[in-house]
């Protein structure tokens, strides 16, 4: 079961999700590294291993041994992207959330202004691509024509090009790791929750070794999961194809009838093809009632939690997320560690810091989700 984290021990916690990216991973450990030190605050990186044959895991593991920040988490086989995400969320401890990809794409420099927007009282702040110069054409053309079919087709606006690169405070993970579909889309689920949300641009960078995993088939099914989670077009597209139907055989006996009248037509034939026209839109028209009451269906198991709230104004919580002082002569990357007592008191909807609310709030996830789904295991252990 997912219980949401204790009050966090950590300021940032960067969440990188990794297949196969052995070639890359040294480099992106140098990143993280200096990244880490320009943070205002205490920092861990977790590297989920997502099931890779090359060696993935055992670079994590010498990363870790020079620098305890470093933390591997080994998935037993390769459950995908957004799951591997999710088990980083998950076992994250950081006041502040980073997730992003292992192939130097998503640059690093970006999540210092994603955190200026955190202590400015910011909720979630996501990168949006303003250059993608190493994509080819028809991956930039099929992505805007995604992101514009998406938003016409879901009640939810999803910001275009914005991808799985974001900052997410405390609050957004915990409310996060409360819906618990197996089909994730986490962008559209980032999105479906609200917060204060902004945009960061960045320039996509050329990817630094090795091939995507993404390929057009992975990308078609991710697309589909996306169009499927956060939006009911699909199923009522058979009761609007029904009405149109409907409504052609009934126009098309008026001008049988006419044509019956002035003798231009074949006997039988005028009654054939109302009938059968008829009968197929009722049929339709029936399938897409049918459909409609699946989507009801569809939206109760999916068991999203009926609303989340925030507290305080944008201003408010500018206040709350100071940067704590550094101890004389140390630098930010050895600082005394993040002062968890600022941010303590302050209602979260269940998600409080102490620890009897956070019973609470368990025991209502409990009650309100009675078949939870187990995402990782104990937080300090790798997962088998």
């Amino acid at each position: 079961m997912v219980i949401p984290n204790q009050a966090p021990d950590v300021c940032y916690s960067i969440v990188v999700p990794a297949f196969n990216e052995a070639e890359s991973l040294s480099a992106l450990i140098k990143d993280l590294s200096w990244l880490m030190g320009e943070l205002d605050g205490t920092c861990e990186v977790l590297i989920v291993d997502d099931g890779s044959s090359d060696g993935t895991y055992e670079i994590v593991r010498q990363a870790q041994a020079a620098d305890p920040r470093f933390r591997p988490i080994r998935l037993s086989r390769n459950f995908g992207h957004q799951v591997a995400l999710t088990a980083g969320l998950v076992r994250s401890r950081g006041a502040a959330v980073v997730t992003m990809d292992a192939d130097r794409q998503h640059p690093v420099e970006a999540v210092l202004e994603m955190a200026k927007h955190w202590r400015n009282g910011y909720d979630v702040a996501f990168g949006v691509m303003i250059d993608r110069p190493s994509e080819s054409a028809f991956k930039k053309a099929t992505s805007d024509g995604f992101y514009k079919l998406i938003n016409r087709m879901s009640e939810t606006p999803m910001p275009p090009n914005a991808g799985d690169f974001r900052l997410l405070d405390r609050q957004v993970v915990d409310a996060f790791l409360r819906m618990p579909e197996r089909n994730r889309y986490i962008r559209g689920m980032i999105s479906w929750l609200g917060f204060e949300q902004v945009g960061v641009p960045y320039t996509c960078a050329p990817r630094h070794a090795g091939r995507s995993t993404y390929t057009l088939r992975r990308m078609i099914r991710f697309a589909a999961d996306a169009l499927l989670s956060f939006s009911n077009w699909t199923l009522r597209a058979g009761l609007a194809l029904g009405s149109v139907v409907s409504v052609l055989a009934v126009l098309f006996g008026l001008v049988t009838i006419i044509m019956k009248v002035s003798s231009q037509t074949v006997p039988g034939w005028a009654t054939i093809v109302v009938a059968v026209s008829f009968l197929g839109g009722v049929q339709l028209m029936v399938i897409g009632v049918i459909g409609e009451y699946v989507s009801r269906v569809y939206e109760e198991v999916k068991n999203r939690p009926l609303f989340v709230t925030q507290d305080g104004s944008l201003s408010e919580r500018a206040g709350q997320r100071l940067p704590p002082p550094l101890p004389p002569g140390s630098g930010r990357a050895d600082s005394a560690g993040w002062d968890s007592a600022s941010r303590d008191g302050v209602s979260r909807d269940g998600v409080s810091r102490d620890s009897a609310s956070r019973d609470s709030a368990s025991q209502a996830a409990q009650l309100s989700n009675p078949h939870p789904i187990e995402l990782a295991g104990p937080r300090d252990e790798p997962v088998a």
